[in-house]
């Protein structure tokens, strides 16, 4: 018994130093491993591709839309261009990043040995760049993506055993359509506010929206008719005007409209709108105006001058719009231009998807009740007239103030409650729709109003049921549509005003 006590001591003691041991062995494989690790990122740090000194860069070539592409670059004017198509509008900035980029490129990572350029993407490569520094050139070849590091496969030269790990930042600039390399234009900046009117053109739904300054309305106009507009519907169009903007850049020069729906347009929109005039001073001007400026300051430094009234040029803009592209968006070009760009659709619908109908002013056209004059109503086998009375006097401090009574068949109300929740119910009806059809009665008028204002316009209004939804609402000749809803509760307000009255 004592025996085997002793034997499983023994056990238990050699188990504990194999543990410790392999403890040990554990640490030390550890401890070199990052050694290792931090030993091969320093050395990654420092593992240089290609260095050329960005002075010395004088052509970048690799492949565009399955087509080798060489830019070259002009040391005197700073400026990149096309080798092939000299006219093409590079993309100044672009090409810059995409040389500076691979002008001093390290890897992070290198394998060396490489048996099987397959495995790295290397045997076809998704592109091969040429860079020409003078003496210092670079032919790369970019392979496969590891997602899990965020770097490109990289192989030099006719080097085939040598693959890199290289920054994806550094090789994706080569990585688009060629118009990713052109300097696309801005679309045309126009503020809402200087829109005098917009026109949209289409083989369906043609309309135009204009500002008429000296009533500060909007009107709109489609088939030689001419409706008062809506003013928010119409700022709504202004402000998609404003909003417009280039999605892509898809062709320069361009010589056949018709591949984009161009040559007969799905749509053209016409702007009239003001812009303020840019001015810019000479050096005389400008010494003159500086020396005035001193001059001004030392004699009379209390006097304000006046800034000058900014001059407002007319400007139009005149955009077609043809066939839908990709990614909802449809083919578009300025008058003067032949440049395609794509335009949004959904930028376009505010102008595209609306016809004239849809921006008509659907209120009735009543002012507010201490405008009016007198109100003669029509009401079933009724008549009721409502009076304003005004009177202006003077009080204590000289001022002017005016006191307004109303009148119901001549008895002044001492209680306007009723006359104002009429009111309102009245004016601040709206149609749903104005018809476009002739309109003929099948019944007599269930009201009618006439509103005279101070000013002297009148407006009268007959009120007739139209179907089991809508009343119609004809005033001159326009025939509005307005929910049965509305004009029951303005009919009950109305016999409530006479109720009260009569009492």
């Amino acid at each position: 018994m004592k025996k085997k006590s002793v034997r499983l001591l023994t056990s238990v003691v050699a188990l504990g130093v194999l543990g410790a041991g392999y403890a040990g062995v554990r640490y030390y494989v550890k401890t070199e491993e990052k050694k290792e690790s931090e030993a091969e990122e320093k050395e990654a740090e420092d593992i240089s591709i290609f260095s050329a000194p960005a002075e010395n860069l004088e052509s970048v070539k690799f492949f565009v839309d399955e087509k080798e592409v060489t830019f070259d670059y002009d040391k005197e004017g700073d400026l990149w261009t096309r080798r092939d198509e000299a006219a093409f509008p590079v993309n100044q900035d672009k090409l810059s990043e995409a040389a500076g980029a691979v002008s001093s490129l390290n890897a992070e990572r290198v394998l060396e040995d490489v048996e099987n350029l397959a495995e790295y993407g290397l045997d076809s490569p998704q592109n091969t760049v040429t860079v020409d520094a003078g003496e210092e050139n670079l032919t790369m070849r970019i392979g496969d993506y590891n997602e899990g590091v965020s770097q490109y496969y990289v192989a030099c030269g006719d080097d085939d055993s040598t693959v890199y790990l290289v920054a994806g930042a550094l090789v994706e600039p080569f990585f688009g359509d060629l118009y990713d390399y052109a300097q696309n234009e801005e679309f045309p900046a126009i503020d809402s506010s200087n829109i005098n009117s917009v026109q949209v053109d289409m083989k369906e739904n043609s309309y135009t929206l204009k500002y008429k300054e000296e009533d500060s309305l909007w009107e709109v106009s489609a088939n030689e008719s001419v409706e008062k507009a809506d003013s928010a519907k119409a700022s709504g169009v202004t402000s998609s005007v404003s909003a417009l903007e280039y999605f892509d850049f898809v062709d320069y020069q361009c010589t056949d409209l018709e591949k984009y729906g161009l040559k007969e347009p799905y749509a053209t929109i016409t702007v009239d709108y003001k812009e303020e005039e840019e001015t810019e001073k000479s050096e005389d001007e400008t010494s003159d105006a500086e020396n005035a400026e001193e001059t001004s300051e030392e004699t009379s430094s209390e006097e304000e001058t006046e800034e000058a009234e900014p001059v407002m040029l007319d400007k139009q803009l005149v955009l077609y719009i043809g066939d839908q592209g990709e990614e909802e968006t449809r083919y578009a070009a300025l008058e003067g231009s032949d440049d395609i760009y794509t335009i949004s659709e959904e930028l376009l619908a505010p102008l595209l998807d609306e016809t004239a109908e849809s921006f008509w002013d659907l209120s009735l056209g009543y002012k507010a009740l201490n405008q009016a004059e007198k109100v003669d109503i029509s009401y079933g086998s009724e008549n009721h007239t409502i009076n304003v009375s005004r009177e202006t006097s003077e009080d204590e401090d000289g001022k002017t103030k005016e006191e307004i009574t109303y009148l119901l068949d001549g008895k002044e109300l001492d209680d306007t409650t009723t006359l104002n929740t009429f009111w309102n119910k009245l004016t601040n009806m709206s149609a749903q729709k104005i018809l476009t059809e002739s309109y003929v009665p099948e019944t007599e008028s269930e009201m009618t109003t006439k509103v005279t204002s101070v000013d002297g316009a009148v407006v009268e209004a007959d009120f007739y049921s139209y179907d089991t939804n809508f009343y119609a609402v004809v005033i001159e000749d326009r025939v509005y549509l307005v929910n049965k809803v509305g004009i029951k509760d303005m009919f009950q307000a109305y016999e409530n005003l006479v109720a009260g009255g009569e009492e």
